[in-house]
């Protein structure tokens, strides 16, 4: 990796630039790893991750592609965050996203309504926090579908109401 030139201090200077190398081998293998680390985690979790810069999609993992109803990921990277949320939450979430991004005010558990491109609305909770992405001010949240637990308590509720009724009669 290096040329040397013979002299006194040989073995010194070559074993120090043995050294080097292998460190920056390690270090780049240590990289690798918690880049692969970082995307199984992102790839496994059941809930849509995505990252925006300047309210513009620059990630989405699997779990997006499904909740946002698109084909592949290439569907959502470069589109506006604001053509996915429903009219009546555009400004708000606008404003929001451009809080979180500056670092001023992180978001927890908020309801919205997402809209996918076909215009299906799905009940969502979104969480945000500021995060640096390729050197820019960025949002990353993590957007939970709600619809299957809107249908669960619907469903309790319907319970409850028969068992109210049968115990009445």
């Amino acid at each position: 990796s290096d040329y040397m030139q013979s002299g006194n201090d040989l073995y010194t200077v070559l074993g120090q630039r043995i050294r080097n190398v292998v460190n920056r081998h390690r270090s780049r293998e240590q990289k690798h790893e918690a880049e692969t680390r970082a995307e199984t985690i992102l790839e496994a979790s059941p809930d849509a991750i995505v990252v925006s810069v300047d309210s513009e999609f620059v990630y989405a993992n699997t779990a997006a592609v499904d909740l946002y109803d698109v084909s592949d990921t290439s569907d959502l990277l470069g589109r506006q965050v604001g053509e996915f949320i429903h009219p009546d939450y555009r400004d708000e979430v606008d404003q929001q996203l451009r809080a979180v991004e500056s670092g001023e005010q992180p978001t927890d558990h908020i309801p919205r309504t997402l809209l996918t491109l076909e215009g299906k609305e799905i009940p969502v909770e979104v969480t945000a926090r500021h995060v640096m992405w390729d050197g820019d001010a960025g949002v990353v949240a993590i957007v939970r579908d709600l619809s299957q637990q809107e249908e669960y308590i619907r469903q309790q509720e319907r319970y409850e109401a028969s068992f109210h009724g049968a115990f009445d009669a």
